[in-house]
């Protein structure tokens, strides 16, 4: 550090260190949320922005902004950070991390803390900030800024490289990981920031590769392909033309190419001898659906590979955290074919439904984005009934884009939750620059409507959301609970809520649309904000339709 950064208060210097390991480590995506604790850090990262090294995006609470971040983590594959200030503030970046932890994402929070001189004194914005995320983290230190004051070399370095052992285990680990920053006053620089332009190249972590037990290799096999990571479905379709074996692949992962189970939920509910596999290969996490838990479960024998720290109970036979080595092709030709002669009717079968249900529904809704999103676009789904729906839909014989791996798919997979859906959607938006669609019902976009208020003086995503309101929460129409007494007031919870004047009121482009046609219109490429609301008059009708495709396929599919 120069002469003239050592002018610099302490804070500062602390800042401008933080900044540039930031920079060394690759990240080039940073949201925050305005503090005076933080904001040595917010002007060094603008300043680092002014200068080509990363992007800021500012927005007015933490929870938007961590999960603003993690969108375009969950995009690019590379690790992003968030910023927050001093109290309450870092606890509301606690959903984002654990979505973080187990989607197994490379994600940098750094939250801003009052000096050690005040801790425990009663003072405001005071909490126990240091591992406050427990083992939610796979790496947490602190710093501060008065160990600044030291003004030799070899103290600068030590203290810079705690900072990078914490940065560089997010991107090894693939996930959160937390640096706590005590920051002393004075806050506000008196010189300009300086940074050098470099990054540290991390070399990665290489596994060799197993070999599947070889007694596996000529049975019946059934290849199931999870996870956030699209590494894992190139691979699942590799191992299963080695194998000839058939491939179900779970959201965000798309059906595409021989092999490829079309509408997997349906004809694993059929239940069927000649479908029934004697192997079940996983690659990454699965367990979206019911259907696939049960097989994972029952009767099978399970080999798993790239299996996720996350998954401590499991079946297996067979397991191992890496791949497997593509094995020499075999021949299972027939038991193959079978499960795609049984795809291909179930898919007849399901549009056939869809087209002799004229009533607009969330099915209907996947179905048209299925067919009619653009090339080189991208979709970010809800993780509750719309990734459900988009399971149930997924088939390679549809005859678009989509079918053909030209739109890529994400959500929030880790924990499935309901929370920050909106902001990880904007953030996959503004980190990859690519037409991007989103789509989530009423509840979720309510639950984070505050991500839809971005500062003026900030970017706004290109992003087109379409929101299915059907006044309520309708996964809950398809569980037990649908009988019960106090149904309503309990799990559908209507709002009523007016969303075209709630979106119109936030500065967004409001559509309101009553049929399939009218959603294909306004499918354009996106501009700015635009919010496409579809009224579902019915969420007891949806869960009827739902029940009679299932129903269909498991009457008029003879496998």
């Amino acid at each position: 550090m120069n002469d003239k950064a050592n002018k610099q208060p302490a804070s500062v210097q602390t800042a401008e260190l933080v900044v540039q390991q930031l920079v060394n480590t690759g990240v080039e995506f940073v949201a925050l949320a305005p503090g005076s604790r933080n904001g040595p850090i917010s002007l060094a990262l603008v300043a680092a922005e002014k200068q080509g090294l990363l992007s800021v995006h500012v927005r007015i609470d933490e929870r938007s902004a961590a999960f603003l971040a993690l969108g375009a983590a969950i995009r690019t594959g590379k690790p992003t950070a968030v910023l927050t200030t001093s109290g309450t503030a870092v606890a509301n970046v606690f959903p984002a991390i654990v979505e973080a932890k187990y989607a197994e994402i490379p994600f940098i929070v750094l939250t801003a803390d009052r000096p050690a001189s005040v801790q425990g004194t009663g003072a405001n914005q005071v909490i126990v900030q240091r591992e406050i995320f427990g083992n939610y983290v796979s790496r947490s230190i602190e710093i501060a800024s008065d160990s600044l004051t030291i003004e030799t070399t070899s103290a600068r370095e030590a203290i810079r490289d705690r900072i990078n052992s914490v940065l560089s285990a997010a991107t090894r680990n693939r996930s959160p990981v937390h640096l706590n920053i005590g920051l002393a006053e004075p806050l506000v620089p008196v010189s300009d920031f300086v940074f050098e332009h470099k990054k540290n190249l991390q070399s990665e972590t290489v596994i060799t590769p197993e070999n599947i037990s070889t007694e596996f290799l000529t049975r019946k096999g059934l290849i199931v392909a999870g996870g956030t990571n699209i590494e894992y479905l190139n691979y699942a379709q590799q191992l299963g033309e080695a194998l000839d074996w058939p491939v179900i692949v779970e959201p965000p992962h798309i059906g595409v190419g021989a092999g490829m189970v079309s509408h997997p939920s349906t004809l694993l509910s059929l239940n069927s001898t000649n479908l029934k596999p004697e192997v079940v290969l996983t690659v990454g996490r699965v367990g979206l659906s019911r259907q696939v838990n049960e097989l994972v479960k029952k009767g099978s024998v399970i080999i798993s590979c790239a299996v996720p720290s996350i998954v401590t109970n499991s079946p297996a036979k067979q397991r191992i955290s890496g791949l497997f080595r593509i094995p020499a092709k075999q021949n299972n030709k027939a038991w193959k074919q079978v499960w795609d002669v049984a795809g291909k009717a179930a898919h007849q079968i399901v549009q056939k439904v869809l087209n002799e249900n004229k009533e607009i529904s969330a099915l209907h809704v996947i179905d048209s984005l299925m067919k009619n999103l653009p090339s080189n676009s991208h979709l970010h789904l809800a993780s509750s009934l719309t990734a459900r729906d988009f399971e149930l839909l997924n088939s390679p014989e549809l005859n678009s884009p989509f079918s053909l791996g030209q739109v890529s798919v994400s959500m929030n997979r880790g924990v499935n939750g309901i929370d920050g859906v909106a902001a990880t959607a904007m953030g996959t938006a503004l980190s990859a620059k690519t037409p991007t669609y989103a789509v989530l019902g009423d509840i979720a976009a309510l639950h984070d409507l505050s991500s839809f208020a971005i500062p003026s003086l900030e970017a706004k995503p290109d992003i087109t959301f379409v929101i299915t309101d059907n006044n309520g929460g309708a996964i809950f129409s398809l569980l037990e609970q649908s009988e019960v007494k106090d149904f309503e007031r309990v799990f559908g919870t209507p709002t009523d809520v007016n969303l075209l004047e709630v979106f119109k009121s936030l500065g967004a482009e409001v559509k309101l649309v009553s049929k399939i046609s009218e959603l294909e219109q306004n499918l354009g490429l996106p501009k700015g904000i635009k919010v496409i609301v579809v009224k579902i008059n019915s969420r007891t009708n949806e869960a009827m339709l739902r029940k009679q495709i299932f129903e269909e396929v498991n009457r008029l599919v003879k496998a």
